[in-house]
């Protein structure tokens, strides 16, 4: 392969002399040499160069016009510095001086005339095999460079993964913690604010306060303090959650959720801000065949806080940009404002717990919370900002195809009071409750503990069991497991005051509904709503047991008084 690539490499002959030239001529092709060119004008070296490249130089030192030490630099210029082009001086200037300058001049070889022929063809096949040997290696080490660069930015990028994913862990972590700790509290402090609450719905249904208006409105502000109050327990305990196999997931379209986080946020970032003499405009482009699977409120609870971080980015006005568009299966959310921006260090510690820039105005919650929700989303989120232009948010959630969405409406009402036991430690807890449930007709006996409710629930029959989680001796599930195995058909409706998700991702198949302290009125009607709903359907459906106890039907009373009991309150 090396001796084909010889014999058919490209050699110039630059000599003033035509016989020297023409004996050149003869020395190559007795060696088989075919691409021979020759001049004998100095001055045509650099336009023949160009031209067709040569693999070898042959070139006399002194000729008219231009020597060969002026051919040599003005080559020097057009050479490749990796594989130069061989230059073998044939000279009858065999001074020391003429060799030294030749060869720092950029000679390869130096011969002197009159030279011996065999000699001049062993010096041309060794310059010749040296010179496609360095462009073989040149070649390879192209190559090496190539795939050492390629293999470079592989690692690059898998080091940037590698710091983005330990990133996200250590964010993880952080925010795990954080919950814990939440979670730690959560229960007495969710407690507490059932009692406030509690009280304030009592004291507002209560008929005999004599008309004092004044008195109702400091309790509805004692109430929404309190709910205020509940929701930070819960926004805590929600950023070490994740998502769970027993909850309700539904097919959202995610433009319909933009248009109503900017419904919503419309007082803060249109009336407030042109009232304060700012311009803030929300600009969407949104795909409204994009659907994710999940939390709608939570999702919504996502977008309203990052429209109000926009707006707090735009002190002095300016355009919030929403994006939804499809990327294969992956659906991609962008909210990008052109505001203040933020600085590395900034956006580094933008999703810390409590890290804010905003003093006293803001509690460095928000942004830890949207990271939490993507999370439990599956999703990703990358943030891209720069001091003075702006901040983009890039979310990133995985496409559901199915485009339905799912929404559910409670049809069946409770036409009739029914008998209910609550189970609670806590004897103001169950005090409240008790009462809670009175008013709104229904037979209500309290438990306060799981052994003295097993022993009334064997005496008489229930409609549904209202069960605190966390008891001394019997927990409310292990309660209801039992409850289940006298009675399949009893609804239980577990209440836990480890903030509402705060529940553990397994809960006992014997509990119907969970609910999260603090529980109001409302939310409590609307499960025993449900649960009863639930029951009905059931029994429906299933071939009736001559052991079984139905609502409108006891089967299975054991005391004259109970069943008179019960039946006063169901006619």
């Amino acid at each position: 392969m090396l001796s084909e690539l010889i014999v058919n490499a490209r050699i110039l002959v630059i000599d003033d002399e035509l016989p020297n030239v023409r004996l050149l001529e003869r020395i190559l092709r007795r060696q088989d040499y075919c691409h021979i060119t020759v001049t004998t004008d100095a001055r045509d070296a650099v336009p023949m160069f160009v031209d067709d490249p040569p693999d070898l130089i042959l070139l006399d030192l002194h000729m008219p016009h231009q020597s060969g030490y002026e051919v040599m630099n003005d080559l020097a210029s057009l050479q490749n510095p990796q594989v130069p082009v061989p230059i073998i001086i044939l000279t009858a200037d065999a001074t020391p001086e003429a060799r030294r300058r030749a060869l720092a001049g950029g000679a390869t070889d130096f011969i002197c005339k009159p030279f011996d022929n065999t000699d001049v063809a062993l010096r041309i096949k060794n310059a010749l095999q040296t010179r496609f040997l360095q462009r073989r290696l040149d070649t390879r080490n192209k190559v090496l460079d190539e795939q050492v660069r390629e293999r470079t930015a592989a690692l690059e990028a898998t080091l940037k993964e590698l710091r983005n994913t330990q990133q996200q862990v250590v964010q993880q972590e952080r925010l795990r913690a954080l919950g814990m700790m939440a979670t730690g509290i959560a229960h007495d402090f969710n407690n507490l604010l059932s009692l406030i609450i509690g009280s304030g719905e009592l004291l507002l249904s209560n008929n005999d306060r004599d008309g004092r208006p004044q008195i109702d409105k400091y309790v509805k502000i004692v109430m929404s303090a309190a709910r205020d109050g509940a929701k930070m327990v819960n926004r805590l305990a929600q950023f070490q959650r994740t998502r769970t196999e027993g909850e309700v997931q539904q097919t959202v379209c995610l433009a319909r959720l933009v248009h109503q986080a900017v419904d919503l946020t419309r007082p803060r970032w249109k009336e407030q801000s042109n009232a304060n003499g700012i311009d803030v405009k929300i600009v969407t482009e949104l795909n409204e065949e994009a659907h994710v699977t999940g939390d709608s409120a939570e999702i919504r609870e996502l977008l309203t806080n990052m429209i109000f971080n926009a707006v707090d980015a735009m002190p002095k006005g300016g355009t919030i940009t929403i994006r939804v568009c499809l990327e294969g299966k992956i659906v991609l959310l962008v909210v990008e404002d052109d505001g203040i921006g933020m600085s590395d260090e900034v956006r580094g510690r933008c999703l810390e717990p409590f890290f804010t820039t905003k003093g006293e105005h803001g509690s460095g919650l928000g942004l830890a919370m949207i990271y939490g929700i993507v999370e439990r989303h599956g999703g990703t989120l990358e943030i891209d900002s720069q001091l003075g232009r702006g901040t983009r948010f890039q979310i990133r959630l995985p496409r559901t195809e199915a485009a339905r969405v799912i929404e559910t409406t409670l049809t069946e009402r409770i036409a009739e009071s029914l008998n209910i036991m609550v189970v609670d430690d806590q004897p103001v807890l169950r005090e409240i409750l008790t009462e809670q449930l009175k008013n709104d007709c229904h037979h209500v006996v309290p438990a306060a503990d799981g052994d003295e409710a097993i022993r009334i629930f064997r005496q008489e029959p229930f409609d549904i069991v209202i069960t605190d989680k966390a008891m001394p001796g019997m927990s409310g599930e292990q309660l209801a497991t039992i409850l289940k195995e006298v009675r399949e058909n009893i609804r239980v409706i577990l209440l836990t005051g480890f903030a509402e998700h705060g529940i553990s991702d397994s809960v006992s198949p014997a509990i119907d509904i969970v609910l999260g302290k603090p529980v109001n009125l409302t939310t409590l009607r609307q499960a025993i709503v449900k649960s009863i709903a639930s029951r009905n359907v059931k029994s429906r459906q299933s071939t009736m047991e001559a052991t079984a106890f139905d609502a409108s039907k006891p089967a299975s009373v054991s005391t004259p008084v109970a069943q008179r009991e019960y039946h006063d309150q169901h006619l």
